[in-house]
Formats: structure tokens, C-alpha cells, sequence
């Protein structure tokens, strides 16, 4: 039984690094890392990264950290339960953890996990890493959340097992997106300076040396590095006008930086004297969402029309072909298993959805090659399906870049021209307001000190989209623009 599984994880972590590599490539168009120097190599690591993308993080954290030792993590054991998929988690070195809400007087007893943070050790101890999220949960906030402590009691819980062997550091982790819910985005993973229980030496004070007050600094320590090293607002109103305002200021590819930048922005939208301009910013950003699936840089580009249906006959629209069922598959199976409001949730149900639908495709394709090879012979089958999935994967590799920007300009222009075609009468001020307002998204019962009412969240018909994108659009556009003259945020 120990060979069997010796080889079932071996399967499991080869599968999973494929999936990851998979939607690394499938799913963003850039994936940026930096400080990867922090990262030591002498001694064992947790991996503590911001939760805001659900398993888009833990693939970004596999895909990008720097060192060779196999890497576990913490998981909901509600995943790990499942008779199939929890054994093939498992198998890949994840540790079952209880997920109970912050409202639960057991969201405080982390001191009392001993059990979950002694396994957690050996696998330190083994010459693994460990990826925990800290926060607990994933969610979709203009602020990263409080961390909890399970992190820091592993590092107490280590040296208390292991005195005399080399301590193990968290490393913090900041991942940020440019759009998470959306394909082709970008994607920035930053490692920050590590944190031990020997850092901590010039932030303790006579007898504060308990177990209890080590993991509490240790936690706030964690806290404080993430915040200084991702991206957080006040609000949303100042987040989407940051947002926008870094895409009107720079609309190709942005700089590496991008994310201290938009901070640098949310710092100078915060003024209080900055309140009409955040305004116009966030107004804008709210009339692009509700618009009639609007691609706003190629809208503000000011692209005609003619030129933006021109891409509908570009070559690169006819080469891709044997992709369009995997990206309508993945398209389409968001609004299928994602509640709605819920944005963390989109991207990753895409990522896998999309290849959901290669795989599809690919197996269609090597049926088809099969039978008319030779109906008797199977023997054909694996090796024509892996010739035409690697066909596949290159050629999405090829030219999604490409795709991508023919398809938002086609499609940009086929949504001005049916609004243009189809809307009749503007909004009245008062629909107007309620469109220009942030969208609303699901927030996580997980982090609510206290319970809430059932959320309510706004959505929008497609009539009113059309009348947006027809009437208000560009007035919108054209008020963004002069602000942003009018502001210097470039300096």
C-alpha cells in the first residue's frame, strides 16, 4: 500500500503541476515575479499568500515559488472529504483543516489545533514547504483581511517539537490582478521579507515570551507586511477609480510595477479634497461594468467601428477555430456554478472550464482520427489524443495574445453598433445614479464579526445596457479624461 500511494502522489503532484502550468498560460496573459530573493534556501518555509482568487492563488504560489522542495498546503477538508477528488488532494500533500466562520468562538481557539500544527511541522520537518492562507478564506474586498494565527502557531508549534533543528520563516505572499475575473489578464506575485520567531526579538518586551504572545506579534507582523506590499482602498469608489485611472494612464502594457502604482494612485484619491474627481473616476468604471460588454481600452482608444468590425475577418479569428468550442465552454461555465456577485469565483470556474473544454474538444478529435485509422484499433487512440492536445495547447500558445485583441475589438464593435441600432431613450437621472454607483459583490459569511441579512445584489438587464453603452458611455469617457488631465496623477 505504501508503493501504491508512494506512486499515486507522484501521479497527483505531476497532475496538479500541469494544471497549474495550464492555467498560467490559459488563462493570463502575464504572471510578473518579484523578490523572489526573499526566499530562502537554507532552512523550511511557510508560504503565506493573500486569498482574494480562490485556487487561482495556490496555482500562482506552485507556479512561481523559487525553490525545488515539494510544496503542501492547508485545505478545507469539505473539499478533502470528497471519496475522489479529497483522495487525489490529498495524495498532493494537502493537510485538512475545519473552516468555521469568524463569528464562531473556535475562530479564536487556534492555540488548541496542536494536532493540525504538529502534522504541519513533520511536513517541515520532511523537507517540504507549506502554502497556508492566512486569511482564511477567499473573498473579493478592496482590502486584504485580518490574518488569523494559524500560520505563526506552526512556526511555535516547530520550535516547541523540534529545538535544536533549523527554524522554519514565513515568507508573505501578495498576489494582485488586474481583473481576476476575466480572462488574459495580468498577474503580480510578490515575495516579501520573511518573518520568524527571531525577528520578533525587537518587538517583544520583558516576559512576553508565551507561546500566545509570539503567535499574536507574529500574526500582526504577517499583517503588516502584506498591507504594505498589496493593494488596499478605503472603499470601493476609490479602488475602481484608481483602477481606471492606471488604464487611462497607461493604456499598453503596463510596467512591472503596476500594482505599487495604482497604490500610489488610491493614496492620492483618498484626499478629501479629491472627492468629485474620485467620482467621475468610479463613475465611469461603474458604466464600463454595467455597459453592453464594452472592452474599455479599446473603447477609450477611440478605435472607429469599421475598424474594430474589421477584426472579425482578421486571420488569426479563422486559424483559431479548433478553439472557440474550449473558450465557449469556458466561457459559459461561470454562469453555471458561480452564485452571483461572487467575482473570486469567475476566473478560476473559467480556468477550469476552459480546460474542461479542450479536453473535450481534444477527445472528439481523437475519436474521429481513430475511426477513420481503423475502427478495430484503440491502441491509436492515446497517442493521436496527445498529438492533437499538444496541437491544441501550442496553438492557443501561438495566438492568444492576438485572439485576445481582435476578439475585444470585434466585440466592442458589435456591441456599439447593435446599442446604436436597438437602445431608444437615455436613462432618467435617477437610473442614471443607480448605474454609476460600484457594483455590488457576494461578501464571505466568513469574515462578518457579525451575521448579516441576505445580500442583495444589483444586476443588470440588457436593455439598460444598451441604453448605457448608447447614451452615457461616452459622456462618461470624455469627464474621466479631463479629470485625469486636471489631476497630474502621473507625477
Amino acid at each position: 500500500m505504501d508503493t501504491l500511494d508512494a506512486y499515486l502522489s507522484c501521479i497527483s503532484r505531476l497532475l496538479l503541476h500541469l494544471y497549474a502550468t495550464s492555467v498560467v498560460h490559459i488563462f493570463f496573459s502575464d504572471v510578473i515575479i518579484s523578490g523572489a530573493h526573499n526566499v530562502p534556501n537554507d532552512c523550511p518555509i511557510i508560504f503565506c499568500p493573500t486569498h482574494a482568487g480562490m485556487t487561482h492563488d495556490g496555482v500562482l504560489v506552485r507556479k512561481t515559488v523559487p525553490t525545488v522542495r515539494f510544496l503542501s498546503c492547508w485545505a478545507s477538508e469539505r473539499y478533502l472529504s470528497h471519496s475522489i477528488v479529497g483522495r487525489l488532494l490529498k495524495s498532493t500533500g494537502a493537510i485538512p483543516v475545519r473552516m468555521v466562520p469568524r463569528t464562531s468562538p473556535k475562530a479564536r481557539n487556534f492555540n488548541k489545533n496542536t494536532e493540525i500544527y504538529a502534522i504541519t511541522a513533520a511536513k517541515l520537518k520532511s523537507g517540504e514547504d507549506v502554502a497556508i492562507f492566512p486569511e482564511g478564506h477567499s473573498y473579493t474586498e478592496p482590502t486584504i483581511m485580518p490574518m488569523l494565527s494559524g500560520a505563526a502557531w506552526v512556526l511555535v508549534e516547530y520550535q516547541n517539537l523540534y529545538p535544536r533543528d533549523v527554524q522554519p520563516v514565513m515568507v508573505p505572499v501578495s498576489i494582485s490582478y488586474s481583473t481576476k475575473a476575466k480572462a488574459r489578464s495580468r498577474a503580480h506575485v510578490k515575495y516579501c521579507a520573511p518573518l520568524s520567531i527571531a525577528s520578533l526579538s525587537s518587538h517583544l518586551k520583558d516576559g512576553d515570551s508565551t507561546r500566545e504572545i509570539t503567535a499574536r506579534n507574529l500574526t500582526s507582523l504577517l499583517q503588516e507586511r502584506l498591507a504594505e506590499n498589496s493593494i488596499n482602498a478605503p472603499d470601493w469608489e476609490t479602488w475602481n477609480a484608481a483602477f481606471l485611472a492606471h488604464r487611462l494612464l497607461h493604456p499598453q502594457v503596463p510596467s512591472v510595477d503596476w500594482p505599487e502604482e495604482i497604490q500610489h494612485l488610491i493614496s492620492r484619491l483618498t484626499s478629501p479634497l479629491l472627492q468629485e474627481q474620485r467620482a467621475i473616476l468610479s463613475n465611469y468604471h461603474s458604466l464600463l461594468e454595467n455597459s453592453l460588454f464594452i472592452d474599455e481600452r479599446t473603447f477609450s482608444a477611440e478605435i472607429p467601428i469599421h475598424f474594430m468590425l474589421a477584426s472579425l475577418v482578421h486571420p488569426v479569428m479563422f486559424i483559431s477555430t479548433p478553439l472557440w468550442p474550449a473558450y465557449i465552454v469556458g466561457w459559459l461555465g461561470p454562469y453555471f456554478m458561480t452564485p452571483v456577485g461572487k467575482l473570486e469565483g469567475i476566473g478560476p470556474y473559467k480556468s477550469l472550464y476552459t480546460q474542461g473544454g479542450f479536453l473535450l474538444t481534444t477527445v472528439c478529435a481523437s475519436l474521429a482520427a481513430t475511426y477513420r485509422i481503423s475502427i478495430f484499433n484503440l491502441l491509436h487512440f492515446p497517442l493521436i489524443f496527445a498529438t492533437i492536445f499538444a496541437a491544441l495547447y501550442l496553438l492557443h500558445c501561438l495566438v492568444a495574445d492576438t485572439l485576445d485583441k481582435h476578439y475585444r475589438h470585434s466585440r466592442t464593435g458589435i456591441c456599439l453598433l447593435v446599442a446604436e441600432l436597438v437602445s431608444t431613450t437615455p436613462l432618467s437621472s435617477q437610473q442614471l445614479a443607480v448605474n454609476q454607483a460600484p457594483p455590488t459583490y457576494l461578501r464571505s459569511p466568513w469574515f462578518l464579526e457579525q451575521p448579516e441579512k441576505p445580500q442583495v445584489i444589483r444586476t443588470v438587464d440588457l436593455i439598460t445596457r444598451m441604453r448605457i453603452t448608447r447614451w452615457h458611455l461616452e459622456d462618461s469617457r470624455k469627464a474621466a479624461l479631463e479629470c485625469l488631465a486636471s489631476l497630474s496623477l502621473n507625477s
